[in-house]
């Protein structure tokens, strides 16, 4: 695939219609002709995004100025099939005939900032990996296995909490029962009537601790499926005002989105019926309850005044046995309920074990190929550059939201994430937080251990799914070997930077590349040793490159399929002429613009012939 045809409608540019050829295309002109402009509306058109997110702002900004409201269409050709894509300052994302792989593309101050940025150099590397975007779906879709079952664990580990605390009372409740078992066995002594009345008043009681246990599942159900209900509505009233804002889609495919975008919506309206449904179905049944218990209470009520009429006092014990006996059964429930969780936290745990262990399986798969790119880099450009990788060293992310999570809990949490992120990966934090392991945690963490369980009540607050997750993206190191010594970028000049970056750059032999004045701050030596050396390598490829400049050294000795001469006449930038490096109007645009002058380059010549030996 190769970028075919720009044309651009209104702005400064208005009426462009540039032609491009596989191989090297040079855009060459005077400063203020458009040559700049031209990279970054080929960049606004196709979305590619920048290298960091200054360079993101300004390149946006760059375009849209350049285009004033305006259209710029870019043609891509691949094979026989022609893929034509638009945008305008309206638009937010390209509008395209069909999917297209996009081109590198590197502005000037790209190339000299992006390997002082760690996302930059990590970028350049991912640049080169074929299969990322299917690596970075398979991590997002696990990421949100790990997070929603850290959050549903959560709330089952809550409610155990919250169920235990209260199953603890059940042997006072028994001890209350046993002490009470006396007093009521002397009630039946006095009467075959009593005895038979107690009876009645224990059946009761069974069959209203029955229903109270009943009831009590059937609100928990019904407060379960009211809450989704009410998620199913709001998510509705979205799609709906979303739906209200959308234009008429003549495109198939938007057709099509649209179509299932309606067929969705009714499904979720369909289930919002359905659980309304079993709202009506659950109130039903709770009323239905309600009133049994009212009638059984009722009898009971009935039966005990018979007892308070046969003997003083009967009443009450009775009354107390049976509130001990439902408080017993509600609490029996309770610890099956208790079993029951655990069961389902023992599964979530062993599915969230299995993704985090899938997680850690994709992340180091992507720094194994990430590492195999150093190295075939390395190797490629040795002795001068070197690539380096080092897995899961950028730890901000990580940083951020551990220090976010511990804010406000009196603890120095500035001082306390640090230490925590240097000392334990985020998976292990989630183990401590979860276990409220506080020996553990301290230990590894090497603080006190009143201050990791502090930090441990604090992080059981927060959004623990979030910080499990965090990504910890690897780092490149890219080094120059400047005499004897290798430096690191960040150690650099401007121009020994771009030394380092543009060989990177151009070993993308297969790929489209568009590059803005790749020779500022770089010597004629090292365009005529590397530069123009890397650009015939290309030549041999399929990969396409067009690339602003004001050396003739590239278009010349880079020998350019195409060279387009841009011009201004200070309203508006425009092609005078675009065509073949042995074209006569070319030759000549080349020693006028980029030699000064036929006579400028005659003098050189001479010069150089005098000079050499």
């Amino acid at each position: 695939m190769h970028i075919e045809r720009l044309q651009v409608e209104e702005g400064f540019l208005d009426g462009l219609d540039i032609e491009f050829c596989p191989g090297l295309n040079a855009i060459i002109g005077a400063r203020g002709t458009g040559k700049s402009s031209i990279v970054e509306l080929i960049r606004f058109c196709l979305g590619v995004k920048a290298s960091t997110a200054d360079s993101a702002k300004r390149t946006t900004e760059h375009a849209l100025a350049v285009l004033r409201g305006g259209q710029v269409t870019v043609t891509l050709a691949d094979g026989n099939e022609r893929i034509i894509v638009t945008r305008n300052a309206s638009h937010n994302e390209p509008v395209s005939s069909a999917p297209f792989t996009p081109p590198l593309i590197f502005s000037q101050t790209e190339i000299e900032t992006v390997g002082l940025h760690a996302a930059g150099r990590l970028r350049l590397i991912d640049s080169f990996l074929r299969n990322l975007p299917v690596l970075s779906r398979t991590e997002a879709e696990v990421v949100s296995v790990v997070a929603s079952i850290t959050r549903e664990l959560e709330a089952h580990r809550k409610d155990i909490e919250d169920f235990e605390e209260r199953v603890a009372k059940l042997p006072l409740v028994e001890q209350q029962l046993a002490a009470l078992a006396a007093d009521e066995r002397s009630i039946e002594q006095f009467s075959v009537q009593t005895a038979v009345r107690t009876k009645q008043l224990d059946e009761i009681s069974g069959e209203t601790s029955k229903l109270a246990v009943e009831l009590n599942l059937v609100n928990q159900q019904l407060r379960e499926v009211t809450d989704l209900r009410g998620v199913l509505l709001g998510a509705l009233k979205r799609f709906h005002s979303v739906e209200s804002d959308m234009t008429p889609a003549a495109h198939p495919l938007l057709q099509n989105i649209k179509l299932r975008r309606s067929s969705t919506i009714k499904h979720i309206e369909m289930a919002v019926f359905e659980l309304g449904s079993v709202v009506d179905a659950a109130e039903s049944a709770a009323k239905e309850w309600n009133s049994k218990k009212l009638e059984l209470d009722e009898r009971a009520r009935h039966i005990r005044r018979e007892l308070e009429a046969l003997r003083e006092g009967a009443g009450d014990i009775a009354r107390k046995g049976k509130a001990l006996r439902e408080e017993k059964a509600q609490l029996e429930s309770l610890s099956k309920l208790v079993r029951d969780r655990r069961y389902v936290a023992q599964t979530l745990q062993s599915r969230r074990n299995d993704a985090l262990s899938e997680l850690e399986r994709i992340r180091a798969t992507r720094f194994q190929q990430r590492s195999a790119i150093a190295t075939r880099l390395s190797k490629r450009l040795a002795p001068r550059i070197r690539v380096e990788m080092t897995r899961a060293a950028q730890l901000e992310q990580y940083s951020t939201v551990l220090t976010e999570a511990l804010r406000g809990s009196g603890l120095k949490y500035n001082e306390l994430s640090a230490v925590i992120v240097e000392s334990i990966a985020p998976h292990e934090l989630l183990g401590f937080v979860e276990d409220r392991d506080v020996e553990g945690f301290a230990a590894q963490a090497r603080i006190t251990k009143d201050r990791a369980s502090r930090a441990i009540a604090s992080l059981r607050e927060s959004d623990m799914a979030a910080i499990a997750t965090v990504p910890l993206e690897d780092d490149v190191s890219l080094q120059l070997l400047d005499g004897p010594l290798y430096k690191d970028i960040s150690q650099l000049s401007t121009g020994q930077r771009c030394t380092v970056i543009l060989p990177l750059i151009l070993e993308h032999q297969e790929n489209v590349l568009v590059v803005d004045q790749p020779e500022d701050h770089i010597d004629n030596s090292f365009i005529a040793d590397t530069l123009i050396k890397s650009l015939l390598a290309r030549s041999g490829h399929a990969g396409q490159i067009i690339l602003t400049t004001h050396n003739a050294n590239i278009p010349v000795l880079g020998n350019a399929s195409r060279v387009v001469h841009m011009e201004s006449d200070g309203r508006r930038g425009f092609v005078v002429v675009a065509d073949k490096l042995l074209d006569k109007r070319v030759v000549s645009a080349i020693s006028k613009v980029m030699e000064g002058g036929r006579e400028a380059f005659e003098r050189r010549a001479s010069f150089y012939a005098a000079a050499m030996p």
